[in-house]
């Protein structure tokens, strides 16, 4: 009787401790996909920027040269 609530013990120790190992896991995983995420908005921002700036030099440029003919 006292082995098997001693086995017992044991399995509930073990299930805790897999499960605080999937838990950790899970959260590092969190971590690394929001900051992940967070880098990707980083890098297409300047992009856009960049884009959104080009067209409107482009357009200045044109207006400038159409004006001065």
């Amino acid at each position: 009787m006292l082995a098997k609530l001693q086995e017992q013990q044991k399995k509930d120790v073990e299930m805790w401790n897999i499960l605080r190992e999937i838990f950790t896991y899970c959260f590092f995983l969190w971590i690394i996909l929001i900051l992940s995420y967070g880098n990707r908005r980083t890098f297409t921002t300047p992009s856009s920027m960049r884009s959104t700036w080009m067209t409107q030099i482009s357009q200045r440029v044109v207006e400038a040269s159409s004006t001065t003919d």
